[in-house]
């Protein structure tokens, strides 16, 4: 048996005990607000996909602490700044947050057990201490569960040249760069950004032939928000708590955040063309922004994936007319 026991202080505390026997895992999950425990066999990992993340509990809790910090300033500046003490707790209480929010953008490998309806079963993440008892535990899982696809970041793309090659850039998800390649029998997809490295797939064979067509706004500008809302909260902060930065630079620089903020806000709303691929349960596999530079490259890639579907059946057929 092999035990890997992980805890996630920003998780509300949350401890997982993931146990794996001979043909079946064991996870516990206890947290302040939650309380589980489940087994699956291995034959139901369909897929291990391994990918660095940052840890955005940690982050949020960081930025919690710095709002906190402003609006007690606020609310109580004439009493801080009465005591001594007090104007030396909130300092370091400052520093504390902006490390912790900062820290959290370090990245850490994480292992995901995804069974054949890209469900996750249970996720570890990966720490000097537990690193050889995963590596059993994968060695193990190998061995047991049969047919089994690994999918990392580091070395995605296989051998083979793909038809068709996809770049796009998006500046507000963390300045996210997805690389999309289109083989014969399916596309993966990779994402490297300032928050995470993962890597998808999707074969052709799991979708259904019907095309999901349509604008939408780009929500990664409410994450552009969101770090444009932080910078605000601990500069000022900053300015509030030391008083030592010039009122001169202090102000142009709010002044051009402020903005930043409004322009996050607007663009949230702007549409942009996009088609996605339905699976055979009804949901988009897969989407593609379009654009002028991209939308002839798209029409092929379709036309490409659509001729390596299986046709749909008369049931279908009608249900997709209706």
């Amino acid at each position: 048996m092999i035990k890997i026991s992980s805890l996630y202080p920003f998780s509300n505390f949350l401890r997982v005990t993931q146990e794996f026997y001979d043909y079946k895992a064991n996870v516990k999950m206890k947290s302040l607000t939650l309380e589980r425990e489940f087994d699956f066999s291995y034959g139901e990992i369909n897929e291990i996909s391994y990918e660095n993340q940052a840890n955005g509990n940690q982050t949020m809790f960081g930025f919690g602490l710095l709002a906190f910090i402003g609006i007690t300033l606020i609310v109580c500046s004439n009493i801080i700044y009465a005591r001594p003490l007090l104007i030396l707790v909130t300092r370091c209480l400052y520093v504390f947050s902006v490390m912790l929010f900062l820290i959290g953008f370090i990245k850490n490998r994480y292992y995901y057990f995804i069974d054949k309806n890209k469900k996750v079963l249970t996720f570890i993440k990966v720490t000097q201490r537990n690193y050889e008892s995963i590596v059993n535990a994968l060695e193990l899982i190998g061995m047991k569960s049969g047919e089994l696809r690994e999918n990392g970041f580091d070395n995605p793309f296989p051998v083979a040249k793909p038809r068709f090659e996809l770049i796009e850039y998006d500046i507000p998800n963390y300045f996210n760069k997805s690389k999309t390649r289109f083989y014969e029998d399916e596309l993966i997809e990779v994402n490297n950004s300032i928050i995470n490295d993962s890597v998808s797939y999707c074969r052709y064979d799991q979708l259904s032939g019907k095309i999901y067509r349509g604008k939408e706004g780009n929500a990664s500008w409410g994450s552009f928000f969101w770090i444009i809302l932080t910078i605000s909260i601990i500069v000022s902060d900053f300015y509030i708590v030391f008083n030592i930065l010039p009122r001169v630079v202090f102000l142009p620089f709010m002044a051009v955040l402020t903005t930043l903020l409004v322009i996050s806000l607007v663009l949230r709303y702007a549409k942009h063309q996009i088609v996605g691929f339905y699976d055979k349960n009804d949901r988009i596999a897969y989407w593609m922004w379009i654009n002028r530079s991209n939308k002839e490259k798209i029409d092929e890639i379709i036309e490409f994936i659509q001729a390596r579907i299986s046709p749909l059946t008369n049931d279908e057929l009608l249900k997709e007319q209706i």
